[in-house]
């Protein structure tokens, strides 16, 4: 049985995959295209909807860190200065994209 999703859509993944999913594009699923493996079709959420902070993954270009969102990294809580953020926060070069607030 395949399930069709539409753009803007978010889906939870359980078991394994424990983590929210944005849907890219329109389409119908096949057991092969995991929101895992089908970078083309799904981007995974790397902040919580209920506001937690969490660890900073590395974004890929289509789930960037927006203006505002925060994040845990080596001991610090920081929050992006820009929307589109894909930088390490503290990393050289990203004092104009990131803050450290904790």
């Amino acid at each position: 049985l395949a399930n069709s999703f539409s753009s803007p859509c978010v889906i939870v993944c359980t078991a394994a995959l424990d983590a929210l999913y944005k849907v890219l594009q329109n389409h119908t699923s096949q057991a092969d295209w995991a929101p895992d493996t089908a970078s083309s079709l799904y981007a995974k959420v790397l902040t919580d909807p209920t506001g937690k902070v969490l660890p900073w993954e590395q974004p890929n270009s289509t789930n960037p860190y927006k203006k505002g969102d925060r994040v845990t990294h080596k001991g610090k809580t920081w929050e992006s200065l820009v929307d589109s953020n894909v930088w390490e926060p503290g990393a050289v070069g990203s004092e104009s994209l990131w803050k450290e607030v904790a």
